[in-house]
């Protein structure tokens, strides 16, 4: 068998201790349960970490570029660009689907960074900088500076933001954990979501 390469062996160790940090929680996990969930020596994790705490320092890091710069410019700018044709109704529903699933196919990843940076203030800083700042900048860049600026009321921004995440993380965490409570198929309740986000649920027909 070849030898894993010092990047490969890395992922690896970071891709255990993502699931271990999720399923049981940072301070609860420890190097030997990581270990054994990556089949290497406890040993081995030292070769590439100084401790723990400076592995969940790289998740946060690894997180921070997986879901900040990379994909949050560029899979929206591509939404954007593609459906210029579309009234802002149907593009903040489009946004809105790839929010959830992006969402969904890191929930292991975003369960670790919501947890701990409440408690670990670089972590927390490392955060601010890659994702919140970052997704500012872009609604300020691509959003509220294109034809779509003079469809929106003066809101403050960061409420409009707070507002259209709170949605998409409410809808994942509730499709997990009380999916009995799910009623609509995801398209409706997008739908419903951005309905509500745009116009309100006061019936001024």
């Amino acid at each position: 068998m070849a030898r894993k390469s010092p990047e490969d062996r890395e992922k690896e160790i970071i891709e255990a201790a993502i699931k271990v940090f999720s399923e049981k929680g940072y301070n609860a996990s420890t190097t030997s349960e990581i270990s054994k969930k990556a089949g290497i020596a406890e040993g081995t994790i030292f070769r590439y970490f100084k401790n723990k705490k400076a592995l969940l320092a790289r998740i946060i890091m690894f997180s921070s570029k997986l879901i900040g710069k990379s994909i949050i410019t560029t899979r929206l700018e591509k939404i954007i660009r593609d459906n210029k044709d579309k009234s802002l109704k149907e593009v903040l529903k489009l946004i809105m689907i790839d929010r959830i699933e992006l969402l969904e196919k890191n929930k292991e990843i975003f369960k670790i960074v919501f947890t701990e940076i409440q408690y670990q203030e670089d972590l927390k800083e490392q955060f601010m900088e890659n994702i919140i700042l970052t997704v500012k900048e872009m609604i300020e860049g691509h959003i509220l500076h294109n034809d779509f600026k003079e469809k929106f009321k003066d809101l403050d921004l960061m409420v409009m933001v707070r507002t259209f995440i709170g949605c998409v993380v409410m809808y994942v965490v509730q499709k997990s954990i009380f999916p009995e409570l799910i009623k609509l198929d995801r398209e409706r309740q997008v739908d419903q979501m951005v309905e509500m986000m745009l116009y309100g649920v006061i019936n001024t027909k």
